[in-house]
């Protein structure tokens, strides 16, 4: 197993080469996704939009309108975010309904079976 080489280069024998730790490697890979370009943001919220992941959606285009408030489709973002907001709170409604039909589906079954039972 090799050790990591000493920080400063000043301490390295002559000819070697210092090289990047693991955890910098990761730091570099988090600034560069931090680092993301206006317009690889606006595609990866109208990705996510298209998706219908509503979540992840309203999450990037809140992102957009803090980091860039006053562009040109800011008014866009803000409708976009306002109908994934919107179409998530549909979809949690839709899911409650549902949960709630399941259990009086499954009351109706047990019913009918115990009618047939004779109980």
């Amino acid at each position: 197993m090799l050790a990591e080489p000493p920080a400063t280069p000043s301490l390295l024998p002559s000819g070697a080469v210092a090289r990047p730790s693991d955890s910098s490697d990761k730091k570099a890979e988090s600034a560069e996704k931090r680092d993301l370009s206006l317009e690889e943001r606006v595609k990866k919220a109208d990705r996510l939009f298209a998706a219908r992941d509503w979540t992840a959606a309203a999450a990037a285009y809140r992102d957009l309108l803090a980091r860039f408030p006053a562009y040109k489709d800011a008014p866009k973002w803000r409708d976009r975010l306002n109908a994934s907001l919107f179409a998530e709170q549909e979809g949690r409604k839709a899911d409650a309904a549902k949960a709630a039909a399941k259990p009086a589906k499954a009351k109706k079954s047990t019913e009918a079976s115990e009618a047939l039972d004779g109980r």
